[in-house]
């Protein structure tokens, strides 16, 4: 069974193997569109952030895996993510900001 490591281990990993580090006028942009997502869309982001899959996420917040999908669905479209490793960089590069934001 394959598993993903944990943030604090992708994390460094990720960064070096995505874009290029974004200016500070990005990052706020990124923090602004944090701060502009739902309760559950902030919740299945940290569930992503943490490295699980739409049926763990699922499973914790008590809801079904479609609707988790939906919300991902709907945070990547917020966030102008064009894919979960574009979502995973913008979180990371926010991350004393997520933090603070993403509490459940």
């Amino acid at each position: 069974m394959f598993t993903l490591p944990p943030p604090d281990v992708a994390a460094p990993g990720l960064m070096q193997m995505a874009e290029p580090d974004p200016g500070d006028s990005s990052r706020r942009e990124y923090q602004r569109r944090l701060e502009s997502l739902s309760p559950r869309q902030r919740q299945v982001l940290q569930g992503i952030v943490a490295g699980k899959l739409s049926k763990q996420i699922a499973w914790e917040i008590g809801l079904s895996g479609k609707t988790v999908e939906f919300h991902r669905k709907c945070l990547m479209e917020r966030m102008q993510a064009r894919n979960a490793m574009h979502l995973l960089r913008m979180a990371v590069s926010r991350s004393v900001d997520v933090a603070d934001t993403l509490v459940a």
